[in-house]
Formats: C-alpha cells, sequence, structure tokens
C-alpha cells in the first residue's frame, strides 16, 4: 500500500468516527428532549428568549435572523415579536437546491410558502442588507467552545460563515442540549455564542479560533 493510499485510508476511518459520534450525539440529544413536555419547551422558549433581549448585541442590531422552531426547539417566536415591536427588521431561513439557506424578511402575517424541502419561508421577502445583524441558530447541541452538532444536512454550516460578517451568531437551544465537546469536522462551523434558559454564553475568540484550526 502507497503512503497515499494509507493517508486517504486513515482520513476514511476518521471520518466514520466522526459521522458515528455525531449520530450518538444526535441520539442522546434526543433522548434528554424527549423527557421535556410541551409545557416544559414553552416556559425554558420564553426563557431562553429573555435572555437574548437581555444581550447587548439584541440592542446593537438593526437586522435579526432567526427560524422556525420544530417541536423540539426552542420557539423564538416571542423574539420575533419583541423585534418588530422594536422596529428591527427579521428575516427567516429558506433551503434553495443543494441545501442552500437564504433568508429573506418576513412579519408575522405574511405569506410563507414551501421551499426545496418543503419548510415554508418567506419567498417573496427582500434579502438581508449589508448591516448589523443579529443571527439565531437552531442546533442539536451546543459546547463552551462554540462548537455546533446540526441536523446533518450542513445548511447552516456554509450559512454560518456568511452570516458572521453581519454579526454575532448564537445558537438558542434548551439547557439539555449543552454538552461538554461537540465532535467537529473541517466542514463544521462554530458560532460566537449560545442562549439557553438556564444562561448566556459567550464564546472566547481564542477557543473558537482554535475549534476551527481543529486542535
Amino acid at each position: 500500500m502507497t503512503d497515499g493510499a494509507r493517508s486517504d485510508q486513515a482520513a476514511a476511518g476518521g471520518l466514520s468516527q466522526l459521522v458515528a459520534a455525531k449520530r450518538r450525539l444526535r441520539a442522546e440529544i434526543a433522548a434528554n428532549l424527549a423527557e421535556l413536555s410541551v409545557a416544559d419547551r414553552d416556559v425554558a422558549s420564553r426563557a431562553a428568549v429573555e435572555r437574548v433581549l437581555a444581550q447587548p448585541y439584541y440592542n446593537e442590531a438593526d437586522q435579526i435572523v432567526v427560524y422556525r422552531a420544530l417541536d423540539d426547539e426552542v420557539d423564538p417566536a416571542a423574539l420575533v415579536e419583541r423585534a418588530i415591536a422594536d422596529g428591527k427588521s427579521v428575516f427567516l431561513p429558506g433551503v434553495e437546491v443543494g441545501w442552500t439557506l437564504t433568508f429573506r424578511s418576513w412579519r408575522p402575517g405574511e405569506t410563507l410558502e414551501p421551499d426545496a424541502a418543503g419548510i415554508l419561508h418567506p419567498a417573496a421577502g427582500a434579502p438581508l442588507e449589508q448591516r448589523s445583524t443579529l443571527s439565531i441558530v437552531p442546533g442539536r447541541a451546543f459546547d463552551p467552545c462554540g462548537g455546533r452538532l446540526g441536523r446533518g444536512r450542513g445548511c447552516y454550516d456554509s450559512a454560518l460563515e456568511r452570516l458572521a460578517e453581519l454579526g454575532p451568531t448564537i445558537g438558542l437551544a434548551f439547557a439539555c442540549q449543552v454538552v461538554d465537546r461537540v465532535p467537529c469536522g473541517d466542514r463544521d462551523r462554530p458560532v460566537d455564542g449560545w442562549v439557553t434558559d438556564a444562561q448566556a454564553h459567550d464564546v472566547d475568540a481564542r477557543d473558537r479560533d482554535r475549534r476551527v484550526a481543529g486542535s
């Protein structure tokens, strides 16, 4: 076997281990979330949103990127209502062909249409502008260094790089979704911080940079 073949084999083995580690963590988080009742999730969602509103980056942002929550995600609906009342522009994601995310403006009551993944999004909304933006993103798990585990499509990993150019990227999750370390690969992008019903955490830039470098 050549050195190149050995290197390829080692890389494939490492990738398989990473995929398996992510799968195990997703299963663990799913079990944690299953223990939360609907009432628990509602209370925790309100608490998490209140923590977001108390952070300086909320007041500093002109634009707020959020998401439409699935049943087992923190619901940012109250954040949307407050942002609109505060005169901020709100944007929701939509999936295009190739699992690329785009973000368009939306206000409660405006029409939503299915995107390429069948998820409702504001197809007729205006695109993000080059203005101060707070991006609130979902995830299956987060860690103190900004590591984020998604659902496996990689949609938000490419989007996070673009969103980070406009302002802080902040994960929103339940307290039971925070772990010591999220298994991450070269294509997994960290967040600048995360907020749960229990705390707001800002990631140290040095830790985030080391995570990106793979150390």
